[in-house]
């Protein structure tokens, strides 16, 4: 390679051979050799000079070869970190990389946070942006959850997901048309065709059964709401549903012997029921007969139903009143209010004690079932500890009468939950019958009226609130009273109270809960009420409308809640009216 760095150098200015030449003749000679004497002074200088070029041009290539072996090194190690700057540059540039998510890096202020584009939400953490559709959609997107939180209104970002309800709330799509009302008024429930109207009943938990499933003594319905008002009575005698209207009811044997038990259906009392017939004008007219189903043949029904076109005669039934008090219409109060009234103001209230502890309340329904709350006895696996102590206004129970429970029997849809993990714990059909032995009815003790549908109560209605609960705001260390506590409350309609315990607690109201309460007033139920009736007056008469269920606390800023009875009364029925 020496050949092609030797112009470089020039060996001696005054000599007449060049670099190039002498550094050619050395390599061809290939060494130093022996000349002629008379050439020995030039060849000493060639020699001489040739010898310099060598060492020059040894020095040349061992210098040049060191340098470029640096700079290609260098080239090739600034070169990839060049190209990995520009890339880094485009990158952050274009906002693919955000210097807040490369690792070992934390805000620390709000100018540090991810800045998210117009169509997309941060996330609480800061580090993360979510498109708008996907907050509030029903699935957990940001890695703190965060899309998913306070999405009461949530639709309004993400309608694709939500139905909107008339009201402005949104609920999930797919609970559009599912046989459960989620939405307040229960629209989102509208239009959805689960049965035909012309060819199908629906059923209360939106179950669809052939039309003549109505009142036809057999339940088809799994809630049995199809055999649910199927008697009526008017002015002079009893009517039957058929064939989708209200018809006569033929006085026949069978008829004349479930007398008590029609009553019991109708809401009066099972005991000391009358019928008698009363002449139809035209015998041909459509009437409804019934008969008893034998007891070898036991059906899951009421009576078996035929129609009758020459029934001579309707029933006209006479019913012995439930709901009957002394009680004088004033404004009492539970909590924080009197008490000392008595008992034959209500009385069907009954209190529940294991030993000589109060544990709940309750409603005499019959002669030999009481009513009272899920929870009170959920827990008792030996019936007889339950006392039932009637007749007095005493916390004692002094001057009353005791009974000892035969039987317990929960609803079957009861279902207690626990909210977020302990705060207390809410009830679904929170309802039980307790039998009994015989109750001898008086003034003391008197059932009180089931709902019929002609008994639904409307918002605003006023109900009365009965209880030996705790008449001090603490849970922890309750104050009995002496004497029997009433309070007058209101029943708050479903879609305020909704809207409320979505409020307060992100909790939907469902249709088994009745909600009563004077939120300002310090009207509440307390530790000892549950179990207790909730009755209003309707038609002269007290009808049981609710049971005390449950309460975040006693004297809540939001109304309490109480089991609605007139969806267990099917259920209710099955024990009373047999």
């Amino acid at each position: 390679m020496s050949h092609l760095y030797i112009q470089l150098y020039d060996v001696d200015s005054d000599s007449s051979v060049n670099s190039q030449e002498l550094e050619m003749t050395s390599l061809q000679d290939g060494g130093p050799r022996e000349s002629q004497p008379s050439t020995q002074m030039h060849e000493m200088n060639a020699r001489t000079v040739t010898s310099r070029g060598r060492r020059a041009s040894r020095r040349t290539t061992r210098h040049h070869g060191w340098c470029s072996k640096r700079i290609i090194l260098a080239m090739a190690i600034l070169i990839p970190i060049g190209l990995a700057a520009i890339l880094l540059i485009v990158l952050l540039s274009t906002g693919v990389i955000n210097t807040s998510t490369i690792v070992g890096t934390e805000p620390t202020s709000t100018d540090a946070f991810v800045t998210c584009k117009p169509n997309e939400t941060r996330c609480d953490n800061g580090f993360e942006c979510l498109r708008n559709q996907y907050v509030c959609d029903g699935n957990e997107d940001c890695s703190d959850n965060s899309d998913e939180r306070g999405c009461e209104n949530g639709c309004q970002l993400s309608p694709r997901h939500f139905y909107f309800c008339k009201n402005g709330d949104c609920v999930k799509k797919a609970w559009r048309c599912d046989r459960e009302l989620d939405c307040v008024d229960g629209d989102d429930e509208f239009d959805c065709e689960h049965c035909n109207s012309t060819t199908e009943f629906t059923c209360n938990n939106y179950d669809c059964v052939p039309i003549q499933s109505r009142c036809n003594g057999v339940y088809d319905c799994d809630d049995r709401s199809d055999e649910y008002s199927c008697f009526h009575q008017s002015s002079d005698t009893t009517k039957y549903f058929y064939n989708s209207s209200y018809i006569d009811l033929c006085h026949t044997p069978d008829v004349a012997v479930s007398a008590n038990r029609i009553c019991a259906l109708l809401g009066y009392r099972s005991d000391g029921a009358q019928s008698s017939p009363i002449p139809r004008d035209d015998s041909t007219k459509p009437a409804v007969s019934l008969s008893l189903w034998s007891e070898t043949s036991k059906a899951n029904g009421t009576f078996i139903v035929q129609p009758d076109f020459s029934c001579r005669a309707a029933v006209n039934l006479k019913c012995q009143s439930c709901g009957i008090s002394t009680k004088q219409i004033w404004a009492a109060y539970l909590l924080g209010g009197v008490g000392g009234f008595p008992i034959t103001d209500w009385p069907w209230h009954v209190k529940l004690t294991i030993g000589s502890t109060h544990i709940c309340g309750g409603s005499i329904l019959s002669d030999k079932w009481i009513l009272t709350a899920g929870h009170c006895v959920a827990s008792i696996t030996n019936p007889s500890d339950i006392k039932v102590v009637y007749g007095t206004n005493r916390f004692d129970g002094s001057g009353g009468t005791t009974r000892i429970a035969r039987r317990i029997v929960i609803h079957p849809q009861y279902k207690p939950t626990l909210y977020r993990g302990s705060a207390f714990t809410t009830y679904s059909y929170d309802f039980a019958m307790i039998q009994v032995d015989s109750i001898q009815y008086s003034a003391r003790a008197q059932p009180a009226c089931l709902p019929t549908q002609d008994d639904l109560i409307s918002d605003d209605t006023n109900c009365y609130i009965t209880g030996f609960g705790s008449i001090v705001a603490n849970s922890q260390q309750p104050h009995y009273p002496k004497y029997l506590q009433e309070g007058k409350t209101r029943v708050v309609s479903d879609k305020v109270c909704n809207i409320q315990y979505k409020t307060t607690y992100r909790l939907d109201v469902p249709e088994e809960w009745l909600c009563a309460g004077y939120v300002t007033a310090g009207i509440d139920s307390c530790v000892g009420d549950s179990g207790g009736p909730l009755v209003c007056l309707m038609n002269k008469r007290w009808v049981l409308q609710g049971v005390v269920s449950w309460g975040s606390s006693c004297k809540q800023s939001i109304p309490s809640i109480y089991a609605k009875v007139s969806v267990a009364t099917p259920w209710i029925n099955e024990y009373t009216a047999t």
